[in-house]
């Protein structure tokens, strides 16, 4: 599984004729490595140097990346387990009525757990987005492009599920699940901005 693999076998299992890991499992990791730079930035970062902030601000985002990390990592395991069996469901005998019915539920009920690992992604990164944010305020400047590039990854995490739930939702019929879903993906235009801007303003300072 993803999360208890090296980083060979895991780039190695991703490569092979295999459809799983595939981009779900891609964008889990690429979260995980975003929030991983927001605590190693953390982690240089003293409390008393964050300008009349929160003393616990530092403290408190330690705590949370090292909580949503493993999260992170699991749901890639959660992709894989979710789309294996979603193609099982596709392979479910069709021959009878009563098959057919179970087969198309199976799917269904297949699809909407597909696309809740990717609808999971991208509300913790955006939950982290305040972190990197701070961080590109009153972090430790020698790792501005730490920061920098967890936004970059950020953005890449929200794009690669965005894409990972619209392809289930093509074909999920549950009405309230795809308005709930929908509502979700409503989030990533604004947060990509905020996360371009972050690598923006860290760029320019950089020139």
């Amino acid at each position: 599984m993803i999360a208890k693999a090296e980083i060979a076998q895991y780039i190695e299992n991703l490569g092979a004729k295999t459809s799983s890991p595939g981009g779900g499992a891609v964008a889990a990791v690429t979260g995980a490595q975003s929030i991983g730079l927001i605590e190693m930035v953390c982690q240089f970062t003293p409390e008393n140097e964050n300008e009349n902030k929160s003393e616990t601000a530092i403290a408190s985002m330690v705590q949370r990346t090292q909580t949503l990390a493993p999260k992170m990592l699991a749901l890639g395991d959660d992709d894989v387990v979710c789309f294996e069996a979603l193609m099982a469901s596709y392979k479910l005998p069709k021959s009878t009525t009563s098959e057919k019915s179970e087969r198309t539920q199976s799917i269904q009920v297949c699809l909407a757990a597909a696309a809740t690992v990717p609808l999971n992604i991208i509300k913790i990164i955006n939950g982290v987005i305040p972190d990197i944010q701070y961080l590109a305020d009153y972090g430790n400047p020698n790792l501005i492009t730490d920061v920098a590039i967890a936004a970059s990854l950020g953005q890449s995490a929200l794009t690669s599920s965005q894409l990972n739930v619209l392809i289930n939702l093509k074909q999920i019929r549950d009405q309230t699940f795809r308005v709930q879903a929908l509502g979700v993906l409503d989030s990533i235009p604004a947060n990509l901005l905020l996360l371009q801007n972050i690598i923006d303003e860290i760029t320019e300072q950089l020139n």
